[in-house]
């Protein structure tokens, strides 16, 4: 899969607690997501950001910005084909439930591709 489609549209969070469109910052504490898309084969619950967003506090920020619904429409099919490719099982062990599609993502003012988060 393309580098430029992690590091322009994805940035994973693994988390702990399921997720309902109400309560998605009360669980992992990132403002301005909604789901979009929650019935995955492997249990992955898809959220994008709708407006940019900032996590962190001084020099280890997570920044990202929001994509065009058109954009994410166009490379999802792409992203959940890949993701496809892992069991709920695996999934489950690494605790990865949530993928949060936005661009520009950054770490520390470094451009990433993708961020676990482990607590």
């Amino acid at each position: 899969m393309p580098y430029e489609i992690f590091k322009n549209n994805l940035l994973l969070f693994i988390l702990i607690s399921p997720s309902n469109a109400n309560t998605i910052y009360n669980l992992i504490k990132i403002p301005n997501l909604e789901i979009y898309n929650n019935k995955s084969i492997n249990g992955i619950k898809y959220l994008r950001a709708n407006k940019p967003f900032q996590v962190g506090e001084r020099n280890d920020n997570v920044t990202c910005f929001n994509s065009n619904i058109q954009t994410i429409d166009e490379k999802f099919k792409l992203i959940e084909e890949n993701f496809n490719k892992y069991n709920s099982d695996f999934l489950k062990k690494i605790n990865l439930k949530y993928v949060v599609l936005c661009e520009n993502l950054s770490v520390s003012e470094i451009d990433a591709g993708g961020v676990p988060n482990h607590q």
